[in-house]
């Protein structure tokens, strides 16, 4: 019964502290992996959830019920961390352990060369040049359509221009089709908690109710992938494709990728890639091309190297398929 406790402490003890955010673009997908790490100093904790050699259980009975909360750090009396009666160790975020909490840089949990610079997600309102609201989208507040349940959500959406919205009023729609945004339109809902305050929406037969783009998972693969001239290092924005940079424009949309070494184990996963083999991947944007040079100028860096010699064969792939820009889809439960 120990089992979640030990992962806690594991946790707090090296201060991790983290935030797992969903972005989808363009309908690009990835496999899941595996993580692996060791169980010692700095790694992740131990697979059986064990305590570190350091730690042990929090004493209980340490303190009356009515006890304070504990301070962050050592514990000098009674008091309650997280909930639990102590009277000694370390109460580190509510979760009390038996070391000192951590309060070190995360650069010594991982190594540098494996630390990259990452800021995802929209920067700014490239559509309607308008701020972006505190969660950080883009704001649309001009309402095309208000649709009541039974009502047609695909022909509003195709009638509604760019930049607007097709509002969804409380209840449940039932859909015989999947719905698919292929433009610039937000589809909102009266909230995500469902009906019948909320909205739901439902898709007779099952599979796909909502859609960003015609091709989904598709967008990103295919075309024609033009070898680098040399070497990507992480962190840079500028490759050298030599004469393939004829190829591309700024804006378009382009996948890089490399051959799989020893150290990758696509295991049953040979999908959500253009090429079975080449698991490591990023998508980029080009920012500006120069052909007189053979190099394209990227929008954010490079999040690992990508190596042209073989046997890694570094590409870069421009996307070809059409694309979907500030599309949205918010407050519904599907």
């Amino acid at each position: 019964m120990r089992t979640r406790p030990r992962r806690e402490i594991r946790i707090a003890r090296r201060g991790w502290s983290a935030r797992l955010v969903a972005v989808a673009l363009l309908g690009c997908a990835s496999c899941s992996g595996e993580i692996r790490g060791s169980s010692g100093d700095g790694g992740l904790p131990p697979p059986d959830g064990g305590f570190p050699p350091d730690a042990g259980p929090p004493p209980d009975g340490g303190a009356p019920p009515d006890a304070g909360a504990c301070a962050e750090g050592a514990i000098t009396g009674a008091c309650a961390c997280g909930g639990v009666a102590v009277s000694s160790g370390y109460c580190c975020a509510s979760v009390w352990q038996a070391t000192e909490c951590f309060t070190g840089p995360l650069t010594d949990l991982v190594a540098p060369d494996r630390i990259t610079t990452w800021n995802p997600g929209i920067l700014t309102d490239g559509q309607a040049g308008q701020p972006l609201g505190a969660d950080g989208l883009p704001q649309r507040t001009t309402v095309c359509a208000t649709l009541a349940p039974g009502a047609d959500i695909q022909g509003a959406i195709d009638a509604c221009p760019a930049g607007q919205v097709v509002q969804l009023g409380a209840g449940t729609f039932t859909v015989s089709s999947t719905i698919t945004l292929e433009k610039g339109v937000v589809l909102r809902g009266s909230g995500s908690q469902g009906a019948p305050a909320g909205t739901t929406i439902v898709k007779t037969g099952g599979e796909t109710a909502l859609a960003i783009g015609p091709d989904r998972d598709s967008t990103c693969y295919g075309g024609t992938g033009h070898p680098l001239a040399q070497d990507a290092p992480k962190g840079a924005t500028t490759l050298a494709v030599g004469a393939a940079a004829a190829s591309f424009s700024a804006g378009d949309l382009a996948l890089i990728d490399v051959v799989d070494d020893s150290t990758i184990d696509q295991g049953d996963c040979p999908y959500f890639k253009r090429e079975d083999g080449r698991s490591a991947s990023q998508r980029v944007e080009i920012q500006a091309v120069d052909t007189a040079g053979g190099t394209l100028t990227l929008t954010s860096p490079l999040h690992w190297s990508f190596r042209a010699a073989s046997p890694y064969a570094a590409q870069i792939t421009r996307v070809t398929r059409p694309t979907t820009r500030w599309a949205g889809i918010e407050h519904v439960r599907l």
